[in-house]
């Protein structure tokens, strides 16, 4: 029979199924980018590059406060300077990640059991002792007052106004439009909202006199939030994932899912998904939310609307848990020690860990009979070596399955092209041998420190005789 030769849809967003027999696509340290006339292309993820060093411990929080850089790592809280310099400012308890806000005077910290204070002005970090302030779980400041939520309760406090360290009796309400207990309270534009865990309700600063100065808007939802750090605020509005393990965006008071069932049953198995760390960052024109956990870190981009995935080397999932825009960047905390990263375009490793950009493809074949597959062939930017060192020389690799995208074969390599030869082709020629009517997979990695960029892809095979 005569061989055909057909055009492979690039894996342009994670769509890896409950069964591999569904489909195994993804996309792991890459993302899609679509320019008309030119089309869409597939693009290695950014870099990380080593921005400054707090201390031994994991970073819990990185927050930016008029203009400088804080981070809590490990049992300390640090102030970052613009080049990377540290400053330690002093205790804070606990180990769990933290929760922060700001007056403009001063900065507050939630800790596992303590909430702290920073008075820019004086240098001093105090805890909260005002004898009516209850332990917290949250904080966010709204108009003119800070904001907290009561652990294990369904109520919230307020400060007085413009001062974080006083408090009174009387300045305590409850969510009651549910009798859920609060996970957080997140401030999205003008609106707190109080996000229970089964249901979120929204308040606005009124200043009445008495009590808490907040009082009830129209939003209302029934989807509460998973745990207390699994939100964040992108494209202008407030994403979570949800107390039934989806994805959600707040558009009109309407909680608009994002995720297709593919990413919500990657999520539903992850362990103790509520533990998920959400964050936000931008760059090159995307918008993008992380939502990051121990087993795996998934990632939507609000300008395409499509997810992938992000994984460190040696690691299950991302590396860093936290995001601060600064100094015109993007400081990223590391879950595992005292570093703060920068997201780095130029750069296509993570400090001395190699970033590794795979693209694995939906299941290919004719449809319903045998094949040989003869030949593949990737559109890919070559030329791209460095001057010396790891890059010198970059190579990328492709790997076949046979069962769906459950097991892949040994690694086939070829040259992305040494500097400047932009005339290298990149083909794989067969045959390959057979392959069931089920299909075959096929997976392209690179490893280097080099840019990548591929735009289309060709499989030529043969129908095999019945």
């Amino acid at each position: 029979m005569p061989s055909q030769r057909v055009e492979i849809p690039l894996g342009m967003m994670q769509q890896k199924t409950r069964s591999p027999f569904v489909s195994s696509q993804s996309l792991t340290n890459c993302f899609l980018e679509t320019m008309q006339p030119a089309g869409a292309a597939v693009y290695g993820g950014f870099g990380l590059t080593e921005f400054g060093d707090c201390g031994n411990g994991e970073i819990r929080g990185v927050y930016p406060f008029n203009e400088t850089l804080y981070a809590v790592s490990g049992d300390k809280l640090y102030s970052v300077d613009s080049d990377g310099d540290e400053t330690e400012i002093g205790p804070i308890a606990g180990y769990d990640p933290v929760d922060f806000s700001d007056n403009g005077q001063q900065l507050t910290i939630v800790s596992d059991s303590t909430s702290y204070v920073y008075t820019e002005d004086t240098g001093v970090l105090t805890p909260i002792n005002d004898p009516d302030f209850r332990r917290a779980s949250s904080t966010a400041f709204l108009k003119q007052t800070t904001i907290f939520t009561v652990n294990d309760s369904s109520t919230f406090i307020t400060s007085a106004l413009s001062d974080s360290t006083d408090f009174d009796a009387l300045d305590v309400a409850t969510a009651e439009a549910k009798p859920d207990k609060l996970r957080r309270v997140f401030v999205s534009g003008n609106e707190a909202l109080m996000m229970g865990a089964r249901s979120v309700e929204g308040y606005y600063f009124s200043g009445k006199p008495n009590g808490v100065p907040l009082s009830p808007t129209q939003t209302y939802l029934d989807y509460g939030l998973a745990g207390r750090d699994a939100v964040c605020a992108i494209d202008n509005t407030v994403a979570w994932l949800s107390h039934l393990l989806d994805f959600r965006t707040l558009r009109d008071q309407t909680p608009l899912a994002i995720a297709d069932p593919a990413i919500a049953a990657m999520v539903q198995g992850w362990t103790n998904p509520e533990t998920v760390r959400m964050f936000s960052f931008a760059i090159g024109g995307h918008e993008w939310l992380a939502a990051r956990h121990a087993d795996g870190c998934a990632i939507w981009d609000a300008t395409t609307r499509m997810w992938s995935m992000r994984k460190s080397q040696g690691m299950d999932t991302w590396r860093v848990a936290s995001n601060a825009w600064c100094y015109n960047k993007n400081l990223m905390g590391d879950a595992t020690d005292g570093k703060i990263w920068r997201l780095d375009p130029d750069t296509h490793a993570e400090g001395s860990a190699e970033l590794i950009r795979t693209i694995v493809t939906h299941t290919l074949g004719p449809g319903g009979v045998p094949f040989t597959l003869d030949k593949v062939e990737l559109e890919v930017e070559t030329g791209v070596g460095l001057a010396t060192g790891q890059g010198s020389d970059p190579k990328i690799w492709m790997q076949l399955s046979r069962d769906g995208g459950r097991t892949f074969g040994a690694r086939m390599e070829r040259s992305l092209g040494l500097m400047g030869k932009r005339n290298t082709q990149v083909v794989w020629q067969g045959p390959f041998g057979d392959f069931p009517k089920e299909g075959g997979v096929i997976k392209w990695g690179v490893s280097d420190p080099v840019r990548f960029v591929a735009k289309k892809a060709w499989a030529e095979f043969t129908p095999n005789r019945p």
